[in-house]
This record gives structure tokens, sequence and C-alpha cells, in this order.
């Protein structure tokens, strides 16, 4: 399904906001999603975050690939920006 533009352009500030709340508890040390295999476009998507491939798994009848950011990873200059 494509996303319309004017719902694409809050990707960006939604997906920052996300980490920065993951990220304010310091026992948080890293953050994973499990994206669609076949949905190349979400994964250059969280790949543009930093978010590193670390395994293909098999979530009920899903191929999935599991990705992770770790804090120290994180590109959070932006953040104080959508603040």
């Amino acid at each position: 399904m494509e996303v319309p533009h004017s719902i694409g352009n809050v990707r960006h500030p939604m997906m920052q906001l996300a980490l920065a709340r993951c990220f304010a508890s310091q026992q948080v040390i890293a953050v994973l999603v499990d994206p669609l295999a076949g949905n190349t476009r979400v994964h250059r998507f969280y790949e543009r975050f930093g978010f590193q491939f670390v395994e293909s798994r098999r979530f009920g009848s899903d191929d999935c690939l599991v990705y992770r950011v770790n804090r120290s990873d994180w590109h959070h200059e932006n953040v104080i920006a959508l603040l």
C-alpha cells in the first residue's frame, strides 16, 4: 500500500520522536524492529536511522528481518529541532 505524500512527510519526525522516547530511559541500550522481509522500502527507512540488519527470522507464517539500533549508534541531533 502506498502512503499518501502528506502522511509520508511525518514518518521521519515520528521515528525520531519514537527513538527519543525509547532512549530517554537509560536502561534502554537498543531498539529492535522486525519488518516483513519483502518490505524493502521500510528496510531502507530503518537503515537511514542507523538500524543494522541482525538476522532473518520467521514469526508465525511471516518471514521477517530483524534490525537493531544501539544507543551509541543513534543520531539524535535532529530531535531537539522537532520538540
